[in-house]
């Protein structure tokens, strides 16, 4: 990337983090709140219903924002056709869940509290429909402080509503409430901040449209199979307080992805766009990309490895969540695996190959069920998780395989710069380890674990990219995303 695209996607970069924080913080300060307030059953049912409705995050607005960010020449009018479908397909999606609902619900034993759960998350197709599409104008320009106007505050506001009934009517249906206000006060955000979007009826847009995104509407129908069929697997097999627990788990996993992984990856597809038709800097921003999520899911994989019962110890006094710890402990490498499939889906995406992504995603949910249930019957809820874990990993080594066929990078680089940030996480866990061994307050062993874990982790990893020798020479350390900022700032005020 030339100097003045990079730090402009290290900044905005940084916006994403640091503007995210709260975001996710309140997120996961609900998720906390309901472990200590609800019981593994009842965050079971909560659990249960989600999977279901979180078919409406693939047939809404996703892969037509997809397509819009990859075309920064988008007109106005295309923008309009596109928020027009969107619409039309949110109130039509709305209608068919409420009515389907206690049919979904009785499928898997959710009885009426499931039912409820649904009917209201229903009502978030209408919102994520009626999302003023005008915003992709941000991601275009890569004004990340927009975007995360848009696509955040609402979510940030539902949480704080969710925080707040959940302690009034200790209820789960309050988990429901806060899914579903935030997007609809994202979509009322959108309309604040973005140009008005207008109806506008075109076959021939809306085919063009249709072309590019089929393939990502059927690889996110798979990618919610893969995400949501080993919830559904546990409910099916088991009860929902074992989904509870298993689920309770996975959330806490994903608030990392959520801190580090997503903000970084949703800045990738709209830089990569830039540079589809400049291979050499395709290929540079593709290593730099897996360099920098590679060193952030190592730094957090190997924290959590050692303080995981003292997490959870922390989370809640009910003795029921204890049993949460060792599932969380297996599922930390999807941390690595998924931090590094959102860079390399980026790019497929950028080099216009969704197709790619489909046929990937595909033999995964196809291998996903049989091995699924080979793990579960053979060790229970960690089967399943190495299954899953497994077939992730072979989802890494396929997209590692398919980068070279779109930018000029070696599959052989691409596994070197995952791999490089190990020695710098070994030391990282063995550090705070030894640290912690002689603190006995789990909120103490937390806390200074924690720092020493960045002190060690960011050192470790800063000397390690200093060497500069095989993959490392295009390794990307913390300090040199500081580097790019200060490159921009600088540039921005000689303007």
């Amino acid at each position: 990337m030339n100097q003045t695209l990079g730090s402009q996607v290290a900044r905005g970069a940084l916006v994403k983090l640091l503007g995210g924080v709260p975001v996710n913080i309140l997120a996961l300060v609900l998720t906390l709140i309901a472990a200590r307030i609800l019981v593994p059953s009842e965050y079971g049912t909560y659990t249960l219903a989600a999977a279901i409705y979180g078919l409406s995050d693939i047939l809404t607005n996703p892969a037509v924002t997809t397509y819009l960010i990859r075309n920064p020449d988008s007109s106005d009018h295309s923008i309009n056709a596109a928020w027009t479908a969107s619409v039309v397909r949110g109130f039509f999606l709305s209608a068919i869940l409420f009515f389907i609902a206690p049919y979904l619900s009785s499928l898997f034993d959710g009885g009426p509290k499931v039912t409820l759960l649904l009917r209201i998350m229903s009502t978030a197709f209408i919102a994520q429909g009626l999302k003023n599409l005008h915003s992709v104008r941000f991601h275009q320009r890569l004004d990340m402080t927009r975007v995360l106007l848009v696509d955040s505050l609402g979510t940030a506001v539902s949480s704080v509503l969710g925080i707040v009934l959940l302690y009034v009517t200790r209820d789960v249906v309050a988990l429901g409430v806060a899914a579903a206000g935030g997007p609809w006060l994202n979509a009322l955000f959108s309309w604040v901040f973005s140009k008005r979007a207008r109806f506008t009826w075109d076959l021939e847009e809306w085919g063009a449209i249709w072309r590019f995104t089929r393939f990502l509407l059927l690889n996110g129908l798979i990618h919610y199979a893969l995400l949501n069929l080993d919830d559904l697997m546990v409910a099916k097999l088991s009860d929902k307080a074992a989904l509870g627990l298993y689920s309770l788990s996975y959330a806490i996993v994903n608030a990392a992805v959520l801190f580090f992984v997503r903000p970084l990856a949703d800045i990738m597809l709209p830089t990569l766009a830039r540079l589809k038709n400049t291979p050499q800097r395709l290929a540079e921003a593709c290593i730099a990309a897996v360099s920098v999520f590679a060193a952030a899911s190592w730094a957090i994989t190997s924290y959590g490895w050692v303080l995981s019962d003292d997490l959870f110890n922390l989370l809640s006094n009910r003795t029921e969540w204890a049993q949460a710890a060792p599932v969380f402990r297996a599922l930390l490498p999807f941390v690595l695996i998924r931090g590094v499939n959102n860079a390399l889906g980026a790019l497929v995406l950028a080099a216009g190959q969704p197709r790619q992504l489909t046929v990937i995603s595909g033999v995964q949910l196809v291998l996903m069920i049989p091995i699924g249930l080979l793990g579960y019957v053979a060790s229970g809820y960690l089967g399943l998780i190495i299954a899953i874990t497994v077939l992730n990993g072979l989802a890494m080594l396929a997209l590692t395989w398919l980068a070279p066929r779109l930018a000029p990078v070696s599959t052989f680089s691409l596994l070197l710069t995952i791999l490089a940030p190990m020695p710098a996480a070994l030391c990282c866990g063995f550090s705070v380890a030894a640290v912690v061994a002689y603190i006995h307050s789990p909120l103490g062993r937390v806390l200074v674990g924690l720092l020493t874990a960045i002190l060690v982790f960011s050192v470790t990893w800063e000397l390690t990219c200093r060497t500069r020798i095989g993959a490392l020479k295009s390794a990307e350390s913390f300090v040199s995303l500081l580097q790019r900022i200060r490159a921009r700032r600088a540039s921005a005020s000689s303007s």
